[in-house]
């Protein structure tokens, strides 16, 4: 009987959606009107995974300031996180390129920063190795290149980003945070997995 439960759970977990374990599932639309092609940290925007952009999960010690959502303008110490970052830059020929991105992720975005600022401050949280900042995690920092220019534009919608932009030089650089779901989630899931599991054992039996 306990060999049975055990196995239950183990398929429980492999079957459980991937944003319990790892909070990375890229899909992005891009439309481009000029030269050149869009890249994400000196990545062709079509090729980009995980470890490109990627850079790490941990908890909060103290209020991380983020530019979006404007208010609270901030992500609440406490709160555990993954974290991204991107720099938007142009390959190719360096004529205008105005470009449109959107970004789907597996958990809901709860903050994005834009301003060097921010994006400075956050990059050196990231970087702390001392847990003044950020604790329970581990953290491989991208810096932040170029400025991210006014005449940009970034909204969030749930679990997607969307950013619509202008590049000739440089970089339209930010960084996105978003939820990790609580342990008590994560079990409701296996549990909900487990049950289907013995559902169709049974009705595999009969």
């Amino acid at each position: 009987m306990k060999t049975k439960l055990s196995l239950i759970a183990a398929l429980a977990f492999a079957i459980l959606p991937g944003t319990a374990f790892s909070a990375f599932s890229i899909s992005s639309s891009v439309t481009t009107n000029g030269n050149g092609s869009l890249t994400v940290n000196n990545v062709a925007v079509d090729d980009v995974v995980e470890g490109d952009v990627y850079e790490g999960t941990g908890t909060l010690n103290v209020d991380m300031p983020v530019d979006v959502p404007a208010a609270p303008g901030s992500v609440a110490a406490g709160t555990e996180f993954n974290s991204y970052m991107f720099n938007l830059s142009q390959s190719g020929d360096d004529a205008q390129l105005f470009y449109t991105l959107t970004i789907t992720f597996d958990n809901p975005i709860i903050g994005i920063q834009t301003s060097s600022g921010f994006l400075s401050q956050g990059f050196t949280y990231l970087l702390d190795a001392g847990n003044t900042y950020v604790t329970d995690g581990s953290f491989d920092a991208i810096a932040p290149e170029g400025n991210f220019n006014e005449t940009e534009s970034i909204s969030i919608d749930g679990d997607t980003v969307t950013v619509t932009g202008r590049l000739t030089y440089g970089s339209d650089p930010f960084r996105v945070l978003t939820a990790v779901p609580e342990m008590s989630t994560i079990l409701s899931w296996a549990g909900l997995a487990g049950i289907g599991c013995v559902l169709y054992r049974r009705r595999k039996q009969a």
